[in-house]
């Protein structure tokens, strides 16, 4: 079992920087789910048995360059030789030895479990964080969206109870388009279950939590999922949803997430993505062929690294050539005066002959040494050198230090491209603040300037009113003069400017007119015809009279 872990923790290791050496030229012919793709290999390696009849690894193999020693038969005629009687020994406890390998292999467990708990710890308060104070906006799909004051972009989260969370101003933030873009984004996370090999993936690096190539891998790992998340998205979109969705990504940038949720975009990702986006739309043929290249690699390196079961036992090892030794005679032995006893089991007391005489031992001959045994020969990975293989795995390392480096190079670039985008829209909001303050101040002037003339203009009609007013009561006076010197006399404030007009002889015309018009049926009765007539002219040029 211990063969095993080790075998498994290094070909895996070995297969995670062949899948980070190979990820983006993948990407760049077939596609990004095909660079996804190749992430089940190492982890498909963790999980797989041993295979009877597999290639070991971690033993060797070629037992045809070990020979083997044969031991010579002992002569079956020699004389039986008298065993003297042991003396009883004094056997103390011995101490007891440190098993080393257990106790690497319990500090790498604990390791493990510790990594995971804490991953998942910090998952579950971002979870709570997000959750309070939350507003549920709508469940589709078996999917709640909540907005949310914590959250800086989109972000999918759960397994078991799925859920997106949006920024508190993501319908001022975003267009329509693209809060379509976005929320189908985060809903291809869910369909794709990208939440469940987050966990996985987790699992697989608290397993390396020693090892910085599992680190590495796991964030490639993520950036793989979030492009080919992007290619689902934007397999049959529109042109106009490109830009929109490009648009979106932008304006969705989060600088930290849990390790198993899905953020809409990180930070150090962004141009990369910006720039993968007009690869989304690849030939189905060519995305179909990525797929089964990336299916045979992963059954190709699954195969290849396959380690063996106990059914493969080791070789045995060398036994050295055993010479005979020559009869030896039996030693003389004094005879005893009388027997020796020794006390047995529940006290009884034991009483033995005395042993024979034996002869007297002669000088015992030299043994010659033991010929030296020749190293048995050990073969390397599949017949290679072991050189060349560490060789291969420096080169490699070096290759994703070198990705390294250039990813953090391209999100410095991309953090200062995103800084320049920001300052350039802080001078824009001041330029236009610094334009709406001036049309304030006009629109001020301008309602100070209207105040002005309509204080003018009320100024303006008391002093109308005022000179209408004097040149009434002029008049007024006047038509009362002219009405004194006609012998009419009528007062200067009079307010009837008919009463002034006529001077004062109205009412008696109109009582004159009045008494006409009651004598009228009498005079129609008397006179007729013309003579009525005449009578009524009389009348009327003696009443203007």
């Amino acid at each position: 079992m211990t063969d095993w872990l080790i075998e498994m923790l290094a070909t895996s290791s070995l297969l995670m920087l062949i899948v980070l050496a190979v990820r983006r030229p993948v990407g760049r012919w077939f596609g990004a789910r095909a660079a996804y793709a190749l992430w089940a290999l190492p982890a498909l390696r963790m999980v797989l048995p041993p295979l009877p009849g597999a290639w070991l690894l971690h033993a060797p193999h070629v037992g045809a360059l070990a020979p083997v020693a044969t031991a010579a038969p002992l002569p079956m005629t020699a004389p039986p030789v008298a065993m003297p009687m042991p003396m009883p020994m004094d056997v103390s406890p011995m101490a007891p030895t440190v098993d080393l390998g257990l106790w690497l292999t319990l500090l790498w467990a604990a390791g493990a479990l510790l990594w995971f708990a804490w991953q998942m710890v910090r998952y579950r308060l971002f979870v709570t964080r997000a959750l309070t104070g939350a507003t549920l906006l709508a469940r589709q799909c078996g999917v709640d969206i909540f907005a949310s004051d914590t959250v800086d972009g989109p972000i999918a989260s759960g397994v078991f109870r799925r859920r997106i969370f949006l920024p508190r101003d993501f319908l001022d933030r975003y267009s329509s388009t693209e809060r379509r873009q976005a929320l189908l984004h985060e809903g291809a996370h869910h369909d794709r279950h990208d939440l469940v090999a987050n966990i996985l993936a987790i699992g697989i690096v608290a397993v390396h939590w020693w090892n910085p190539i599992a680190h590495v891998a796991y964030r490639a790992f993520r950036a793989d999922q979030e492009l080919a998340c992007d290619a689902t998205v934007l397999a049959d979109a529109a042109p106009a949803d490109l830009h929109a969705y490009g648009s979106a990504l932008v304006k969705s940038t989060v600088g930290r997430a849990p390790a198993a949720a899905c953020a809409f975009n990180r930070t150090d990702e962004i141009k990369r993505r910006l720039r993968m986006i007009g690869q989304a739309r690849m030939a189905r043929p060519r995305r179909l062929a990525g797929l089964l290249l990336a299916g045979g690699v992963v059954a190709g390196g699954l195969f290849v690294t396959a380690s063996g079961n106990s059914t493969v036992q080791p070789l045995p090892a060398p036994v050295a050539t055993i010479r005979p030794l020559p009869p030896v005679p039996p030693m003389p032995v004094e005879p005893a005066t009388r027997p020796s006893s020794v006390r047995g089991m529940h006290g009884l007391r034991v009483v033995l002959p005395p042993a024979p005489p034996a002869a007297p031992m002669p000088p015992s001959r030299p043994v010659p040494p033991s010929p030296p045994v020749p190293p048995v020969a050990s073969a390397g990975w599949f017949g290679a050198d072991v050189a060349e293989v560490r060789r291969e795995a420096e080169q490699a390392r070096a290759e994703a230090l070198r990705e390294a480096a250039e990813a953090r190079r391209e999100a410095a670039e991309a953090r200062a491209e995103a800084m320049q985008e920001a300052e350039h829209a802080r001078a824009e909001a001041r330029r236009e603040a610094e334009q709406a303050r001036r049309e304030a101040q006009r629109a001020t002037e301008d309602a100070r300037a209207n105040r002005h003339q309509a204080i003018s203009a009320t100024r303006i009609s008391a002093d109308v009113h005022r000179e209408v007013a004097r040149s009434l009561a002029q008049t007024r006076a006047e038509m009362a003069a002219r009405c004194a010197a006609a012998g009419h006399p009528v007062r200067a404030d009079e307010a009837d400017w008919g009463t002034l007009a006529l001077c004062g002889t109205a009412p008696a015309h109109d009582r004159d007119t009045a008494e006409l018009e009651r004598a009228r049926p009498g005079l129609l009765a008397a006179f007729c015809g013309n003579a009525f007539d005449r009578a009524l002219g009389r009348l009327q040029a003696e009443v203007a009279i």
